[in-house]
């Protein structure tokens, strides 16, 4: 990769960067999501995501399966000061910190009142919630209370819209937001479960501008219709850079109202193949890639994959 300098980078990631950053927009700029690099501790993928030039990072702080891996920080005073120590010299800042996870009989000053501090003491913008409940209903009290706590720490919580969650499509969030009397509040818009919830453009350009905060960019190969499992196993493991699947990523992103794109694209194969740093940089290269090129690919309103040169 070409380095800010046009210098060659060590790790000699130039065979990818076949556009350099030039024709990026000046307003883009680009987060790594934990979830693309899921088992490293928070401090290495800070360090992974400032090494390979990402402008914010995504860490998680609270799992969102019991399953899956998690370092824990959260009431870790030494590893909370040590990433603070790092965070005070680096350009990289943190965009968000996930999952809050809501459920019906969550408590949440106990649940997400210490994982909020830390994300305050990071100068964190945004924390990630779900909301996850038996019936499929919404908590609605226990939504406000967290949003007035959010505030409290100046901070944002961001509503995902997921496909096997209460807030399973764009129109329930919306609906969401709309009655909440809290502007510390907005959207997460995964391209992902946008696709796979048939969502379509024109009401992703119908929302407001202010609730478009970040936006979480990959590509997936697949068919719409398509099993939960499945659906849950792409999501974690299977999703590929804008361009090298089947999601119409570009229309996407020019209908939503956000230049702010986070890069939450797991791949296993592709990862054990190239390693936790050339993974990162090749990834946020890839996309700077399809964003330069794809005004070149496309024709009356349809847009073109650019041509794969690694899968």
């Amino acid at each position: 990769m070409q380095g800010k300098d046009g210098t060659k980078d060590s790790d000699g990631m130039d065979k990818y960067n076949n556009t350099g950053d030039n024709n990026i927009k000046k307003n883009h700029t680009f987060s790594l999501a934990h979830l693309s690099l899921l088992d490293i501790p928070v401090l290495d993928l800070m360090q992974v995501a400032e090494r390979a030039g990402y402008d914010y990072v995504s860490p998680r702080l609270a799992t969102q399966l019991l399953s899956e891996p998690l370092d824990k920080v959260v009431g870790d005073t030494q590893k909370i000061k040590a990433i603070q120590y790092f965070l005070a010299s680096s350009p990289l800042q943190v965009l968000d910190v996930e999952v809050l996870k809501i459920a019906s009989d969550t408590d949440v000053m106990d649940a997400f009142e210490p994982l909020l501090d830390t994300a305050k003491a990071w100068n964190a913008r945004h924390a990630i919630t779900q909301i996850h409940t038996e019936d499929g209903r919404i908590p609605y009290e226990k939504v406000a209370n967290l949003c007035a706590l959010a505030r409290s720490y100046d901070i944002n919580i961001v509503f995902e819209t997921l496909p096997w969650s209460a807030l399973s499509s764009v129109d329930k969030t919306l609906d969401l937001l709309r009655v909440l009397p809290y502007t510390n509040t907005g959207i997460l818009l995964d391209l992902l479960h946008v696709y796979r919830t048939h969502t379509p453009i024109a009401v992703l350009s119908k929302i407001p501008q202010e609730y478009c905060r970040f936006v979480h960019v990959c590509d997936a190969k697949g068919p719409w219709a398509m099993d939960e499992t499945r659906q849950k196993h792409i999501a974690r493991n299977g999703r590929y850079p804008p361009g090298r699947g089947d999601i119409p990523v570009m229309q996407y992103l020019d209908a939503i109202a956000s230049t702010t794109y986070s890069l939450e694209i797991p791949n296993d194969r592709l990862r054990r193949q190239m390693g936790d740093m050339q993974y990162a940089k090749f990834l946020l290269q890839d996309t700077k890639n399809y964003l330069s090129l794809s005004s070149c690919w496309a024709t009356k309103d349809t847009f073109y994959s650019v041509p794969q040169r690694l899968i």
